[in-house]
């Protein structure tokens, strides 16, 4: 994107959803996060859940 592009923001959110996975050494395990790219003045923001999701297109977790 950036060779196309020029410039890309990336923000990423960790989400932490209930119910809350503890592992035994103590850390909480996110339930996913969200990624908003920014380029060419526009901005897609997508949610990916914490498991495998190799082959689903990015489109399939686009929210706006």
């Amino acid at each position: 994107m950036v060779k196309i592009y020029g410039k890309v923001d990336v923000f990423v959110e960790v989400l932490f959803e209930l119910p809350l996975v503890v592992v035994p050494a103590g850390a909480t395990v996110p339930s996913g996060f969200t990624k908003t790219l920014t380029f060419n003045n526009e901005s897609y923001t997508f949610t990916f859940p914490n498991k495998d999701v190799a082959g689903k297109d990015w489109n399939y977790f686009r929210i706006n």
